[in-house]
């Protein structure tokens, strides 16, 4: 099943007929973006709105993306993380993702994807210590609520494969495992050291592509990552989720029906192509 991430409306305000538009290109599943002002998060109801919306699609909802952002576009914006060395700002991002993930079992949500260490450069144990220290309540959360955190690369240098192997490894937890992002892994390392590195911890992965040098979001087979060994290695790693996390073809533009329904089945035949 190949699933689509909702990123690719971002940041536009989520409405039903996405969700038709996405099913329509012949995805069966997606990956809800659970940030703002995509969903309001922090409104009651907006969440299981938003799953209710994809369900009513036809689609399942078999991961969300934990809170990494508030407020896109806004004055105060600001990227927001676990080990984020301005307490203030780890606080507000430790509430946010625990907000969102004390509502995956009621909406059936079993997979949410939490961003790895964002934070360099400095004092690169003092950062790596926060980020532990403050995914420990995150983890035991993930352990009472039964749902999976997948940590995903992101370009960092604390957030490389092998740092997430070395922290899953460390936190022993069954359910802290990895979120592979081609993308990111085909700026910061490459590819193929993220599979090696990763191997069985992979959970779910964000399929996506780029010319090596900035995160692109392109679909597959639009940039530079060797797709025919990616596919291939990341489906030996045994089931994990496969969600194609792209950007939209309007680059922030007014909405275009048309454009989007061909963006997204070209981004649909791609992903068939390499990953059946």
């Amino acid at each position: 099943m190949i699933s689509l991430s909702m990123h690719v409306f971002v940041p536009r305000p989520l409405k039903p007929r996405f969700f038709h538009l996405v099913r329509e290109a012949g995805f069966k599943a997606v990956e809800i973006w659970a940030m703002t002002p995509h969903v309001e998060i922090e409104e009651e109801g907006k969440l299981a709105e938003a799953v209710k919306w994809a369900r009513e699609a036809g689609l399942k909802t078999p991961s969300l993306h934990l809170p990494f952002y508030r407020r896109w576009g806004a004055p105060d914006f600001r990227f927001l993380g676990l080990g984020d060395p301005q307490r203030d700002f780890a606080k507000l991002a430790s509430d946010l993702i625990l907000r969102v993930l004390d509502k995956c079992p009621d909406l059936g949500v079993p997979v949410a994807v939490l961003h790895g260490m964002g934070y360099a450069p400095g004092d690169e144990d003092y950062l790596r210590d926060l980020y532990a220290r403050d995914l420990e309540p995150v983890v035991e959360r993930a352990e009472k609520l039964g749902v999976t955190l997948a940590v995903e690369n992101i370009m960092s240098d604390l957030s490389k494969s092998a740092e997430i192997a070395a922290l899953v490894d460390k936190v022993k937890s069954p359910n802290l495992k990895a979120c592979l992002d081609t993308g990111h892994a085909n700026v910061n390392e490459n590819v193929k050291d993220a599979v090696d590195n990763l191997g069985s911890l992979i959970a779910a992965t964000h399929l996506q592509d780029n010319h090596g040098t900035t995160d692109e979001h392109l679909i597959p087979g639009q940039g530079t990552i060797d797709w025919q060994y990616a596919a291939k290695a990341i489906k030996a790693c045994g089931d994990p989720l496969l969600t194609v996390e792209i950007n939209g073809p309007d680059s922030g533009r007014e909405f275009d029906e048309k454009s989007f329904a061909m963006h997204l089945k070209k981004a649909y035949d791609s992903a068939v192509n390499y990953f059946g």
